[in-house]
């Protein structure tokens, strides 16, 4: 079996394409993306390869297709213009005219011999039916007179309405060679999208579910893997906003209302699946930064699982070198862990109270503050100071901790991994920021609580010589 490839961003990087000169169905419920992922199969079609595709609708007229098309980046009208698109437009036709209504849509097809072809809806096609026999008819007529003829490879738009999960009659499903499932989910009040390849013939779907977005046009999300060949160059800080500090990430920057404000506390809550390449991914860049761009110092109680070498490992990777290391970056770690260790960068911290812990570390900050002359970002795990102080003990350093950072006009993160699930309802009151970081269908998203912004999928950026993340706004 030959495929086609859809063109469709990240799609292609899942499956072989659609079988060439078959029937794919692409299913959901209303407003799931239906039309977006059909326009976007011819219009790439049309655009990387060339390929002539005609839309059939039933249930919209040519100009609000057009205009909607637009608002995605979509220039239909050129691709008209060129002779690699046609509309036809069957919004008017009576149930009795259902006859004339398929040779009407045979006609043109095989008079425009397209590659790639759209009916949208199948579903309003059957509703103007009598017998569901005339459906079996159309449905038999088009498939072996004239796709398997002009090798036109063609996908029917299904509605599954509410409470249904059957797609159409049923027996498209046996006809079809590909079904592609739409969904648009509500979690915690935001849309998540997700894409689900039930059926492929002659190929193997190693990744069936995933989420995708209709932003710009539609895009599908791959699974998320670590690259090689990672650091190639070191570490180039970008501007900060004037009154606060930059993520490394313009486009949480912008998501978060122009970067963080002086003397924020950013609390960053991971899903139990999230890994720790994943996560730092989004951590790197806010406290390399932070660092890097007014040679700011660094005090950090790593979390669980996680040692001062690789704390000091991930700054030699961004080319932060030996000098700067020992000037502003302090690792605290507990003497029972680590034992004898020589190495200005790492702290012995024999615990306490909370209070005299605090004061220790006061007292740090303060020497590092006049050997450089800036406040320290503070970067907490929560696992590991609620392990040696239980939850009373954290709660108490947090709230000294928060005071501070204002003071200070500095700027802290606490890392939340879902060992102590009991403290988070505590800690979230005191933070300025609350972000969430969670993986689905082996795609990595991110999405803030304070303040509230919609999903957004992070992939690996390497475009600079170093991993970064890229954000993708989901809706």
């Amino acid at each position: 079996m030959m495929f086609v490839a859809t063109g469709i961003p990240g799609l292609d990087d899942l499956i072989s394409g659609f079988p060439e000169g078959e029937i794919v169905i692409v299913a959901g419920r209303p407003g799931t993306g239906k039309t977006v992922f059909s326009a976007s199969f011819l219009y790439n079609g049309a655009v990387k390869f060339g390929e002539k595709g005609v839309y059939v609708s039933l249930v919209e007229d040519k100009e609000a297709f057009l205009r909607n098309m637009r608002s995605l980046g979509f220039d239909f009208e050129e691709l008209e213009k060129r002779g690699l698109f046609e509309f036809l437009e069957l919004l008017t036709v009576r149930e009795e005219a259902s006859k004339s209504l398929l040779a009407e849509i045979m006609t043109y097809i095989e008079e425009s011999k397209p590659k790639r072809l759209v009916i949208d809806s199948f579903s309003a096609m059957v509703y103007r039916f009598k017998d569901p026999r005339e459906v079996r008819v159309f449905l038999h007529a088009l498939f072996t007179k004239i796709i398997k003829r002009l090798k036109c490879t063609t996908i029917l738009v299904e509605e599954i309405p509410y409470g249904d999960q059957r797609i159409g009659y049923g027996f498209e499903e046996f006809i079809a060679s590909a079904i592609i499932l739409l969904k648009s989910r509500i979690i915690d009040g935001r849309i998540y999208r997700e894409l689900l390849i039930s059926k492929l013939r002659g190929a193997r779907i190693r990744n069936p579910l995933t989420c995708f977005t209709i932003r710009e046009g539609l895009r599908v999300f791959t699974p998320w893997k670590v690259r090689g060949e990672l650091f190639t160059k070191p570490y180039q800080p970008i501007s900060e906003p004037p009154q606060g500090y930059s993520t490394g990430i313009p486009v949480l920057d912008d998501a978060l209302g122009g970067g963080l404000r002086k003397g924020s506390t950013v609390l960053i809550e991971l899903d139990p699946e999230v890994s720790y390449e994943q996560y730092h991914l989004l951590l790197d860049p806010i406290v390399l930064n932070y660092v890097l761009a007014a040679d700011r110092p660094c005090v950090i109680v790593p979390s669980a699982g996680v040692g001062w070498e690789d704390v000091l490992k991930t700054f030699k990777l961004f080319g932060v070198p030996d000098e700067k290391l020992r000037k502003l970056i302090r690792v605290i770690e507990p003497v029972k862990e680590i034992g004898e260790v020589k190495n200005e960068c790492v702290l012995k911290w024999t615990p306490t109270s909370p209070e005299k812990d605090f004061e220790e570390l006061a007292k740090l900050e303060s020497s590092l503050m006049e050997s450089t002359g800036h406040p320290p970002l503070r970067f907490i795990g929560i696992d590991r100071v609620a392990h040696y102080h239980g939850q009373e003990g954290l709660v108490t350093l947090a709230n000294l901790d928060v005071t501070r950072t204002k003071k200070l006009g500095s700027l802290t993160i606490w890392l939340f991994k879902s060992v102590y699930p009991e403290i988070l309802k505590r800690l979230v009151p005191l933070s300025t920021i609350y972000l969430k970081l969670v993986e689905r269908n082996g795609c990595l998203l991110l999405y803030g609580v304070k303040p509230r912004t919609p999903f957004y999928a992070i992939e690996q950026d390497l475009s600079k010589g170093y991993p970064l993340p890229k954000l993708t706004l989901i809706e």
